[in-house]
């Protein structure tokens, strides 16, 4: 990923906050982010990614555009899937985007069919 690239992914995922920002930042210089996503042009114009840690997995969701909503969510739903099975023992949070309804409204259809306590699984996303 090019320096111009890695800005852009930064500047999104700090339409969530800036706390959001910086933590995917140093995701980043740690090499523990996975960009599962990225679309500057197109239907879909934003990012979705993962952040792994020791104790939890983020996702986060941003998209300026979402065009095609379907797509997007094939695509998370098959990168967050392994996360929620019972043998995952991570805590998993997703930070979506508030405008973003079509994305908040499938990762809250996903908590009831997690596998895990429901402890376990946290969603925050940013309110407009």
């Amino acid at each position: 990923m090019d320096e111009t690239e890695f800005n852009k992914i930064l500047q999104l995922i700090s339409m969530i906050s800036s706390g959001a920002e910086g933590y995917v930042r140093a995701a980043f210089a740690d090499g523990a982010v996975s960009v599962m996503y990225y679309g500057e042009s197109g239907p879909n114009q934003g990012v979705f990614c993962l952040v792994e840690g020791a104790d939890c997995v983020i996702a986060y969701a941003v998209f300026r555009q979402c065009g095609q909503p379907d797509v997007l969510l094939e695509v998370m739903e098959s990168e967050i899937n392994p996360y929620l099975q019972a043998s995952e023992e991570r805590e998993i949070c997703f930070n979506v985007y508030g405008r973003n309804t079509e994305i908040v409204q499938f990762v809250r259809g996903l908590l009831p069919l997690t596998k895990r306590s429901p402890g376990s699984v946290r969603f925050g996303y940013e309110a407009l």
